[in-house]
């Protein structure tokens, strides 16, 4: 195991998968009336950075990826909760985020910005093993803006996301 410069212990693909694997299974799923909410609760955050720098590989981030929706729809059927499963690379904290909310459609999900729904994890994946970003982007890079300055609202932001419907109650 090896340390990242903030002292946390980087560790195997194999390990770190147990340990996102028992976090799913560990997570509780809500449905609220405020979508926000729903979402924020519902969401999951594995911090990419605390793998070993070669143990991210497109295809084992796929799987747990599908692993985890597959874990979120039993969590639904049982809830009787329907809606959307969504996993998003926040390139900006250098993690790989993932959440449900009771939406009819993948467009609503709550999010400020332009989505680009993917239904298959691999573009997400393939953000992750392009990014210079991994441990999140440093202060430095960062430009200082005036405070109230819309001038970069107006420039466009699309996040891809993975996106699928959960499988609902029968």
């Amino acid at each position: 195991m090896v340390r990242t410069r903030w002292g946390a212990l980087r560790m195997p693909w194999t390990a770190l998968r147990l340990a996102w694997t028992a976090k799913v299974s560990n997570h509780q799923l809500v449905r609220d009336r405020d979508i926000q909410a729903e979402a924020t609760h519902n969401m999951l955050v594995f911090v990419l950075s605390r793998a070993e720098p070669a143990a991210l590989s497109d295809d084992q981030l796929n799987h747990f990826l599908m692993e985890t929706f597959h874990a979120f729809c039993k969590k639904a059927a049982r809830l009787r909760i329907t809606g959307w499963f969504y996993a998003w690379f926040d390139e900006m904290s250098g993690t790989l985020r993932c959440s449900a909310c009771s939406v009819v459609h993948p467009l609503e999900l709550p999010f400020s910005c332009r989505l680009h729904i993917v239904d298959s994890p691999y573009e997400v994946t393939r953000a992750v093993a392009k990014s210079n970003y991994i441990s999140g982007i440093p202060t430095a890079e960062f430009q200082k803006s005036e405070t109230g300055s819309d001038q970069d609202s107006d420039l466009p932001f699309t996040l891809t996301v993975f996106a699928r419907p959960m499988i609902g109650p029968t």
